[in-house]
């Protein structure tokens, strides 16, 4: 997949803070999430810059590196930073790409600053250091679109050294572990959980949702064959190693070399928070329509 024109951006440190919910343990971090109308997809809500904005953020869990629009939606911040090229947190970024801006300097326009190309995919004290791409959507309206509605930048949730849980997880020198909470209608919000190991408690009533949880290992793919930009880096999308599919006990027929992850990332079963739907290859649709029809004839043969 080709990837997208050069972009303009620079990277910026801000004040972060977490709209707080509950807090049960020290370092903990916990957002709401929304479950967008319009969409049928998410927003994280957060609170950026100083003096503190808050912004909703499309939640996906499979993109490499947090973006915010810093022109359309983007207001003052005393602790706007670029990121500067040809320096170890640049570096860091592999491959770098160092811009220059020809404009009124401004936030994603800057001098020697360092690029990378975005994707459309309750704590004890502020996150003060937090690197999110700064992106001019007067240019690259096209980031926005089919994002969760009021979204203005994306919260990536991926398997990157730089993605959201990586960053909140150095800053308090803790496990990279988070959980989400996925909302199942617009009314009643979710909620993310960072730095925290568990117990995940749902109130009211202090259950316990991990003793009623059912487990599976994730796995990665070697190469991020669904991202537009960095489809050489090795994946940040979480799949899982699914080998059948059944309908009422039953095994359906299908090529089950399209349920594996091939050398170069294609193929294989991902978790999205950015489709409202599940998505299948056409032949294993296909079968599994079969299989459900049959089925459904066999259990219901008056058709009633």
């Amino acid at each position: 997949m080709s990837p997208h024109p050069i972009i303009i951006l620079t990277f910026f440190v801000v004040f972060f803070s977490f709209f707080v919910l509950q807090s049960t343990r020290a370092q903990t971090l916990i957002t709401p999430i929304r479950k967008d109308k319009s969409t049928n997809l998410y927003t994280l809500s957060v609170y950026l810059k100083t003096p503190l904005q808050r912004s909703k953020l499309h939640l996906d869990l499979g993109s490499y590196f947090p973006w915010h629009d810093c022109a359309r939606h983007y207001s003052s911040s005393s602790s706007y930073r670029p990121i500067h090229g040809n320096t170890p947190l640049c570096d860091e970024m592999e491959p770098n790409v160092i811009l220059n801006c020809f404009e009124l300097a401004r936030p994603s326009c800057a001098n020697n600053s360092c690029g990378f190309y975005p994707e459309n995919p309750a704590q004890p004290g502020p996150v003060s250091k937090l690197l999110l791409s700064c992106v001019n959507t007067t240019i690259f309206s096209k980031l926005l679109r089919g994002l969760a509605g009021g979204s203005v930048g994306v919260a990536s949730l991926g398997r990157y050294n730089h993605s959201l849980p990586a960053q909140l997880s150095k800053s308090f020198s803790s496990p990279q572990i988070f959980a989400v909470c996925l909302p199942s209608s617009v009314k009643d919000p979710g909620s993310v959980w960072f730095n925290y190991p568990g117990p995940y408690y749902f109130s009211p009533g202090r259950m316990d949702l991990s003793k009623l949880l059912t487990y599976t290992p994730l796995i990665t793919a070697p190469r991020g064959s669904d991202t537009q930009s960095y489809y050489y880096y090795p994946s940040p999308e979480y799949y899982l190693g699914l080998t059948s599919i059944k309908v009422s006990g039953k095994s359906i027929a299908l090529n089950k070399t399209l349920l594996a992850i091939v050398e170069l990332g294609l193929g294989g079963v991902k978790i999205s928070s950015s489709k409202p739907y599940s998505e299948l290859q056409t032949s294993i649709l296909q079968a599994l329509t079969d299989a459900f029809v049959k089925e459904a004839g066999r259990l219901n043969p008056a058709g009633c």
